[in-house]
This record gives structure tokens, sequence and C-alpha cells, in this order.
């Protein structure tokens, strides 16, 4: 699975983000390939909170720089030169988890409140991303639709848990219409999605 986002302009210079499918991707999530050496592993407490969302003890990275994360592309057979178009992707069979700077610059801007208000779009979309690829690896499913249907659905329970954002704030109102805004552009496969319970 693979996130790709179309990044532009909304209201004033804030980030928009549209994620698509990728048959290379998909690919990618049974090769035998490892990660190149300018990734690094997460945060732990990044890594940690994508193992409590997928039921899973996986390989969490973020690549620290462009350069980093065009080659943690092009080793998964994307192209490196589309990289500030893909926000993460995942080696479902493999248990690794791959997230964009944006993503993970963005999960960093949430901790703290100041921060997370001027960037409340990238911070609701890194969250989204990290939901979003968790359900692909906690359900070994490449469904789109269903996976970001999980997403949208457990966002806010996820700002609350890493933020400490209370349930019916403006603040959680605020992001969780951030991430809507990016949603609403997202292509026909990730559209229509049910978040069934897993297994069902």
């Amino acid at each position: 699975m693979v996130c790709r986002s179309a990044r532009g302009v909304i209201a004033l210079a804030a980030l928009c983000c549209v994620c698509f499918a990728s048959a290379a991707a998909q690919a990618a999530t049974i090769a035998d390939r490892s990660a190149p050496s300018s990734v690094r592993r997460s945060d732990a407490w990044i890594g940690t909170e994508a193992d409590r969302l997928s039921g899973r003890s996986l390989v969490v990275s973020c690549a620290h720089s462009a350069r980093g994360w065009a080659q943690a592309l092009q080793a998964v057979g994307l192209s490196p030169a589309a990289a500030d178009e893909y926000d993460g992707f995942s080696l479902i069979q493999l248990g690794e988890l791959h997230l964009s700077p944006y993503v993970c610059n963005g999960l960093r801007l949430g901790l703290n409140a100041s921060t997370r208000r001027s960037n409340e779009l990238q911070v609701a979309w890194a969250v989204d991303v990290l939901v979003h690829e968790s359900v692909h690896m906690g359900r070994f499913t490449a469904d789109e639709a269903l996976t970001e249907a999980c997403a949208r659905t457990g966002l806010p329970v996820e700002l609350h848990r890493l933020y400490g954002i209370a349930y019916h704030s403006v603040e959680l109102e605020r992001l969780t219409k951030a991430a809507a805004l990016v949603r609403r552009t997202m292509g026909p496969a990730y559209q229509g999605g049910v978040c069934l319970p897993a297994g069902g």
C-alpha cells in the first residue's frame, strides 16, 4: 500500500495531500527489500503507536530528509522523482511501515499545542496517514476504501490519545475538518468505504 499526495495551496498556503493506490507498491508488499541506510527508525513513540494501532510488532521508519525519502521509495520500485507526492508506504507481509518527512514532522508538531495550532492541516493529515497505514498493516489488506474509512473513524480517538485533545472540543473539530478537507480530494479507490470490525 502506498499513500501518495498531491500537495498544493489550500487557504493560506496550507498543504493538501491526496492518496492514490499504486500497483508498484502492492508488488513491494511481498518484495524482500530492506530500507536504505538513509531511512532511520522513527521516534520510539511513533513506532509504539503504530504497533498499538495495528496489533502487530512493526518496524516503523521515518525518512529524515527528502533525499532519504527518495531513496526509500526507489528501493521499493517507486519513482524517486515524485518523492514529495508520497506520504507513506507499507510492506505489509514484512511488517515494515515507512513514513515521509512530512508525516513524521506533522506527528511531532502535534506534540506541542502552539505548533499544533499553527500546523493543523499537517498534524491532522499526519495522524490520518499513521492510522491509515496501521489499518493496512493490522488487517493485512490493500482495500483503500476500507482503510480510509477506518482512518476517518479512528482519527478523533487517535488525536485525543496522542495529544490529549478533549473530545467535542473546538480544536478536535478543527483537526477532523482539516483531514476531511484532504479526504474529499482523494480518488475513487478511497471513497465509499465502511469501517467494519476486523474479520467482519
